[in-house]
């Protein structure tokens, strides 16, 4: 075989292994997830940044409304009124109302799902037509709240359209596990006895319990993670 045969063949092996290695660092890229919006279009990154401080925020608002109305984003038409405003009942009729962890974590999702178009500053981006797609929200309850959105978005910019993935991450550092917790135990316990909690009950509990009657037959129970630096997050309910 003459040189020139050689080389050729050698530049279509070293051909084959170039493309053999940039697959296989593109598959594994993807497998991984290291190919990001930032990576891949800067001016959606651009957006997302500027949207997430906002999305902190009104996942904070969601949990707020989620602790003073008892697990529920909107009060339910199941509660009373209290010097502190209507407050919804956990026990009623001798039975357990209180909204279950999946349930909380659902409405948490449906708020930030509605807030989150309303997080995007128009002014600023105003040379680009910005358009949303259904936004899926999850979120999580454990020893903190994690709540994760993920948003189909395109834009246009200079007549050239980008269409990508928008993901928003949110946790906030509070143990609304423990404290869903602790409110079932102080609704079991009146379920169980007919009565009031007892004080060696309430001693008994892991997180901070404050409670004053309503009146003679009502107790108003406000529950506060102490290790959180979220102190306005109370757990409220009659």
């Amino acid at each position: 075989m003459n040189k020139r045969g050689q080389i050729t063949i050698f530049m279509i092996i070293g051909v084959l292994i170039v493309s053999a290695i940039f697959s296989l660092l593109i598959f594994n890229s993807l497998k991984n997830g290291s190919i990001s919006n930032k990576q891949l279009y800067p001016e959606i990154q651009e957006i997302q940044d500027s949207m997430e401080s906002c999305v902190n925020e009104r996942a904070i608002d969601a949990v707020r409304l989620i602790g003073f109305n008892g697990g529920h984003i909107t009060i339910p038409k199941e509660n009373i009124n209290t010097e502190i405003g209507r407050i919804s009942y956990g026990y009623l009729k001798g039975e357990n109302i209180l909204p279950n962890k999946q349930e909380i974590e659902n409405e948490i999702s449906s708020y930030i799902k509605e807030s989150l178009p309303f997080c995007l500053n128009e002014s600023r981006f105003s040379d680009k037509k910005i358009t949303f797609q259904n936004t899926n929200a999850k979120t999580k309850i454990e020893d903190f709240i994690l709540i994760e959105t993920t948003t189909p978005i395109s834009l246009i910019e200079n007549e050239q359209a980008i269409t990508s993935d928008m993901t928003i991450a949110v946790t906030i550092e509070l143990n609304f596990n423990k404290i869903l917790e602790t409110s079932n135990k102080i609704v079991e316990s009146q379920k169980n006895t007919k009565e009031y909690v007892s004080v060696n009950t309430l001693a008994g509990l892991d997180k901070d319990v404050y409670f004053d009657f309503i009146d003679e037959n009502n107790v108003l129970f406000i529950i506060s993670d102490d290790n959180t630096k979220l102190n306005d997050i109370k757990y409220t309910f009659a």
